[in-house]
């Protein structure tokens, strides 16, 4: 009735009572972090099971057990298997760690237009913020953010060398990333858009 919960597991004097009262020959701790299950694993020999009849395992890897024998035989592929709603085991530790960065510190997405012909800055930069500031109260940071932006883009079209949009978007995601950090301590990810015209 009460909202209260409790664990189910045994406290480490309950486990050591088990293992006396049931004196396994070998053991495997089952349950728990890897940290755990090493604690575990120095219960059972505080109670006299032998270290070498003691296993702790990762996931993946296989104990062979016969009636008289226990020994590490192999491994498998055992890693996590993640989902996201649509499909199983298709997303990767990248769209992962994207997906943690935009839920910890937002996104800026700056947009700039370009003519590649004459080395011109046509529009731009124009900045959104989703997840990141609230961009009302935080025009000064835009127009400062603005700023950096068309500073790197006119310097490297005014640079002689051959520039295309990839190497502007590069150039647009390295100024501005240590520009917001400084000013804000946060690192969301940014999406630099280079349209030619």
């Amino acid at each position: 009735m009460n909202n209260v919960h409790t664990s189910g597991h045994g406290s480490q004097e309950e486990q050591k009572l088990m293992l006396t009262l049931m004196k396994p020959k070998y053991f495997m701790p089952v349950h728990g972090e890897y940290r755990m299950l090493s604690i575990q694993a120095d219960q059972a020999e505080l109670v006299g099971i032998p270290r070498e009849n003691i296993f702790v395992m990762k996931n993946g890897e296989v104990l062979a057990l016969t009636q008289e024998s226990a020994r590490r035989a192999g491994s498998f592929p055992g890693e996590a298997v993640y989902v996201d709603g649509k499909g199983i085991g298709d997303i990767g530790n990248i769209v992962l760690r994207d997906r943690h960065n935009l839920s910890e510190d937002g996104l800026v997405l700056a947009v700039v237009s370009v003519d590649f012909a004459k080395n011109e800055l046509l529009a731009g930069p124009d900045i959104v913020s989703r997840g990141f500031i609230y961009m009302r109260e935080s025009v000064g940071l835009i127009q400062d953010a603005q700023k950096v932006i068309r500073t790197t883009v006119i310097g490297h079209l005014n640079s002689g060398k051959k520039v295309n949009e990839k190497i502007l978007r590069d150039a647009m995601q390295n100024a501005l990333q240590p520009f917001l950090y400084k000013r804000t301590k946060r690192n969301p990810m940014i999406m630099a858009v280079v349209m030619p015209v």
